[in-house]
């Protein structure tokens, strides 16, 4: 029996996938992938959201909006806007307040998280599981953090830089510009604070954004190297301690320069500090670990989520003995899980119930899937944000998202409250 063997060209008449026959040809057609992978994304940007900060602006709030933000009331409100300044009226006449007039009005009534020259408070934000909501629930909270009247600083440390796609800033030669479209090496990221090899001030890598209140460390794919490096040090670490060789502080404290970088930053700069990590279990996660001071861990209830959660957990509570029985130390006081993009698909919701009847108080109110809130992914309008010529269902279904999302953080914000009053002596 002869088996016949199909020919080249008679693959090729069938083909439903290009085989290059070389490294080169394979490169041109990556390449040419990446490129017009850019201009259908440019297409999508553009037809989600307005491309420049102009057109996403906050949603403006009225004194009685900022009153229940601050615990005041209203006319405490309007009095300490009198005496401190004019903020901009629509055309009924109303005080309209944005996130740089309730932090002018918080820092006057002294309601900061922490005296002003105190560590600014870090919030990890962290899973090692990707799709489970971790870049937008820092990209909300942040928002709704800084509409409370808090200054609030993303510091991006997942390469896929998706908390940097999602903000619009402003360059020092006056332009605006996608988060998207920065480009930047890794060396002016978030990766720098991992180094300590690189003494230069970190400040430099920090950008403003179109909310006055939120600046960004952003990311890249760049800063992935980073990560190598970490390793590397890492294992040089342990071979020289293998060998009996004495190691110096500043080899064994790479663990800590993250943390010693963020220390650099003050309440008088920054209320709070929110880090988006990379969605794996990676040393720049265990090093975020050891320089918050909470962790927020968002996740579905869904099967398989749950198992990441457990391994997720189990990992950096091995990773927590060992640095800490080396004598590292660690700011980290509380953790909570975020169930996150709620269905209310029955296994889910039994699933939330087992999770919740195991874990307590450590899990926190749902965040439920809306389409609000799935429409403010990639850098398009968030529920804090409107746009001109935004439709008024868009619009009603924003504040209703806006309402849910605030509920759903008030026991994360009450816990920042509480322990950083805790840290500070506050009664």
């Amino acid at each position: 029996m002869t088996t016949k063997v199909d020919t080249t060209e008679e693959l090729r008449s069938n083909a439903i996938i290009t085989i290059h026959p070389d490294e080169s040809s394979l490169i041109d057609a990556w390449s040419q992938s990446v490129e017009r992978l850019e201009d259908a994304l440019s297409v999508i940007r553009d037809n989600s959201a307005p491309p420049d900060g102009h057109g996403r602006a906050q949603v403006a709030m009225t004194p009685s909006d900022v009153a229940d933000l601050l615990g005041v009331s209203a006319s405490l409100v309007r009095k300490i806007d009198n005496e401190i300044g004019s903020v901009n009226r629509n055309e009924r006449n109303v005080r309209q307040y944005k996130a740089e007039d309730v932090f002018r009005l918080r820092r006057h009534i002294n309601r900061q998280l922490a005296p002003l020259d105190a560590p600014s408070y870090v919030l990890a934000i962290a899973n090692q599981k990707g799709g489970v909501g971790k870049t937008t629930t820092t990209i909300n909270l942040a928002q709704d953090l800084a509409t409370r009247g808090y200054r609030v600083l993303i510091i991006d440390l997942d390469p896929q830089a998706s908390a940097t796609a999602s903000m619009i800033f402003k360059l020092k030669d006056g332009r605006e510009v996608s988060g998207t479209s920065l480009g930047l090496p890794s060396e002016k990221t978030a990766a720098a604070l991992l180094d300590p090899t690189k003494n230069a001030s970190v400040f430099e890598n920090i950008l403003e954004t179109h909310w006055p209140t939120i600046d960004v460390m952003p990311a890249s794919p760049n800063q992935v190297d980073e990560e190598f490096e970490l390793i590397n040090r890492r294992t040089r670490l342990e071979v020289e301690e293998a060998l009996g060789k004495n190691v110096d502080n500043a080899k064994r404290d790479f663990w800590l320069n993250f943390a010693k970088n963020l220390s650099r930053l003050r309440t008088e700069r920054y209320d709070i500090i929110l880090v988006d990590t990379a969605p794996s279990m990676n040393l720049s996660s265990v090093i975020t670990m050891l320089a918050a001071d909470g962790l927020l861990i968002p996740c579905p209830m869904r099967n398989l989520d749950l198992e990441s959660l457990q391994s997720f957990n189990a990992t950096n509570l091995r990773h927590f003995k060992s640095l800490i029985g080396a004598g590292y130390p660690t700011r980290l006081r509380w953790h909570r899980v975020l169930p996150t993009q709620r269905r209310g698909v029955a296994v889910e919701d039994s699933n939330e119930i087992t999770i919740r009847t195991a874990l307590g108080h450590t899990v926190n109110d749902s965040v439920p899937q809306m389409a609000a809130i799935a429409r403010a992914a990639g850098g398009a309008t968030t529920i804090f944000e409107t746009y001109e010529g935004q439709g008024s269902s868009d619009k009603r279904s924003s504040v209703t998202a806006r309402a849910t999302i605030r509920k759903v953080h008030e026991p994360i914000i009450k816990a920042i409250r509480l322990h950083s009053a805790a840290k500070h002596g506050a009664k």
